[in-house]
């Protein structure tokens, strides 16, 4: 009798379990490497965030958000040569197709960090999260580097 309901148990409730197992595996998928912040002149009011993103799994997956309680304001950007001007927007969402990398770098993809109350300095930590459609939150670790010259 025993057997019966645990094998009727188990029936019913390993189908719900099986998408926490993928979502799991999901964020695993995931590998943020490199990022990296370019210290900024005493009166900026902007900086830039960079790093790969590298989806080592079989589902596509999509970045919807950046947050920071070390910043005022966090966005997803893209910045791109239209007619040999430079312009930059805004991005919702940025696609990180299964077992591509996208990376953020200059004049592309980037975290933008707005509002700055205080320069970035060199060796400062500032902490992100990233938002992904099926992965979640991932927590990333923005370290301050020198400018490049």
């Amino acid at each position: 009798m025993m057997t019966r309901f645990s094998s009727r148990l188990m029936a019913l409730t390993l189908p719900a379990l099986l998408p926490l197992a993928a979502m799991a595996d999901d964020a695993s998928a995931l590998r943020i490497s490199d990022p990296v912040i370019y210290a900024t002149p005493p009166m900026a009011k902007a900086a830039g965030g960079y790093m790969l993103v590298e989806n080592t799994g079989e589902t596509d997956d999509t970045l919807v958000n950046v947050t920071s309680e070390d910043v005022p304001m966090v966005q997803l950007h893209r910045s791109m040569n239209v007619d040999g001007v430079m312009k930059m927007e805004h991005q919702d969402a940025i696609h990180i197709p299964a077992g591509e990398s996208v990376v953020f770098k200059r004049g592309d993809y980037h975290v933008m960090f707005i509002k700055l109350d205080s320069p970035m300095t060199e060796g400062d930590d500032i902490t992100v999260t990233l938002e992904f459609e099926n992965a979640g939150a991932v927590p990333v670790t923005f370290t301050v580097i020198p400018r490049p010259e």
